[in-house]
């Protein structure tokens, strides 16, 4: 969750391009390719991220259970609702790379306005940002998101 975190970290810098990519990495590459990204400076991770990205084979697409993703229930059962929205349609209808950085923002800022401006961001501008990011086609789960 470590690279998770950093990725919410960078949605509120307004760096969601760079966030998606890290996440996309994170939560597809094998685990031997993540060895040692955790402890690189920001520069070095954005740097080596788009040779990550490359590596990468598209995947089929993953649906989120009825229910959502397992890892944001206990989120949907005790956000706020001011968060409500954007925490289900994370739960709901987003590929897990993202609900896994929308849980980080969650278990590392609680229900606040910093959990709230990551989930804001990530619900708004995903869809876009994957596009410009090259990733689109690690997130097919966001195509609904473009109509």
């Amino acid at each position: 969750m470590q690279l998770a975190l950093r990725a919410a970290e960078w949605v509120l810098e307004g760096r969601l391009e760079e966030a998606l990519r890290l996440a996309v990495v994170a939560s597809l590459a094998p685990p031997h390719r993540l060895s040692g990204l955790a402890g690189l400076e920001d520069e070095e991770l954005r740097t080596i991220l788009p040779v990550r990205v490359a590596e990468l084979s598209p995947r089929p697409r993953w649906l989120p259970p009825p229910e959502g993703w397992g890892m944001m229930r206990e989120v949907l059962e005790r956000v706020s609702w001011e968060r409500a929205a954007e925490a289900s349609r994370i739960a709901h209808f987003f590929p897990l790379s993202l609900a896994r950085v929308a849980r980080a923002a969650w278990d590392a800022w609680g229900d606040s306005e910093k959990t709230g401006e990551v989930w804001q961001r990530l619900v708004r501008g995903a869809a876009e940002a994957a596009r410009r990011a090259g990733v689109f086609e690690f997130v097919p789960e966001l195509y609904a998101e473009t109509r």
